[in-house]
């Protein structure tokens, strides 16, 4: 019977984002890591990502504004108290 190897990963955070994501292979620079939608943001004009993915990318990740607008909101609210 053979052997089951282990997979060993490693957990790193974008220092742009705070996102974590875990990788295979250490990191020789952990603090340089960047997620790659903080990369492509910082980047733009190498984006070459097909614009099928990038509507798709869109349409999942939540709208930072609306983010901020409810936060606002709330702040009305309780400022109202």
């Amino acid at each position: 019977m053979a052997k089951k190897r282990k997979k060993i990963f490693h957990i790193y955070e974008c220092s742009l984002s705070g996102e974590k994501f875990k990788v295979f292979k250490e990191a020789p620079k952990p603090e340089e890591l960047m997620s790659i939608k903080a990369y492509y943001e910082l980047n733009p004009e190498e984006d070459d990502r097909p614009e099928k993915i990038k509507k798709l990318v869109a349409a999942t990740e939540p709208d930072i504004h609306s983010f901020f607008e409810d936060d606002e909101e709330n702040d009305e609210e309780n400022n109202d108290n």
